[in-house]
């Protein structure tokens, strides 16, 4: 099963063809200045395949990753132990990747924008919210149940650019209404 999700992932990768820009990153940031084989384009493809694929750990996204080398090779990526992923999850800068986020709906903002802007002429929204559970051992703060622990994330999502305008973090008690009522206050 793996084989066949990297195969369509090797070619989702490079349909977005935006290696160019992510490279151009790289250099800004100096991400890759003491990386010592595994560059941030290849942690770049392991955790889209993280979340692609929906797996839960390193080893998940290692194990994966190794089972189909030929085929990142075409990507111009490289697996890596869980160890390296781990390693470079902490220490590479964030910022690189925040950038490399904004530079994504530049590149494609032709195919999303205008889905709703014929009928509408205001901006739409949509408000969601979603929890995440966590383990009441490491965040005793997050205490949502008796035996559970969360936070809720409320999100304002700009519909004509399919992107998140705001996103307030709450407490996983927190209702869906008090959730919007804060995001409004964020506005």
């Amino acid at each position: 099963m793996q084989r066949a999700t990297i195969s369509m992932f090797a070619h989702l990768v490079q349909s977005m063809g935006c290696k160019l820009e992510f490279q151009h990153l790289v250099n800004k940031h100096q991400s890759d200045k003491a990386s010592k084989g595994f560059s941030s384009w290849s942690q770049f493809i392991a955790m889209l395949f993280c979340q692609l694929t929906g797996a839960e750990s390193l080893k998940e996204i290692s194990d994966g990753l190794f089972s189909s080398l030929g085929k990142l090779n075409h990507i111009g990526a490289k697996a890596a132990c869980r160890s390296t992923l781990g390693y470079v999850n902490q220490n590479r800068p964030y910022k690189l990747y925040e950038d490399f986020y904004y530079v994504l709906p530049d590149k494609f903002r032709h195919e999303i924008q205008g889905r709703l802007s014929e009928r509408f002429t205001k901006p739409v929204y949509s408000l969601d919210s979603t929890t995440i559970s966590l383990c009441l051992r490491l965040f005793e703060w997050a205490h949502h149940r008796r035996r559970k622990g969360g936070i809720k994330l409320h999100t304002l999502l700009n519909n004509d650019l399919c992107l998140p305008e705001v996103i307030v973090e709450t407490p996983a008690k927190v209702s869906d209404i008090k959730g919007a009522k804060s995001i409004l206050e964020n506005i």
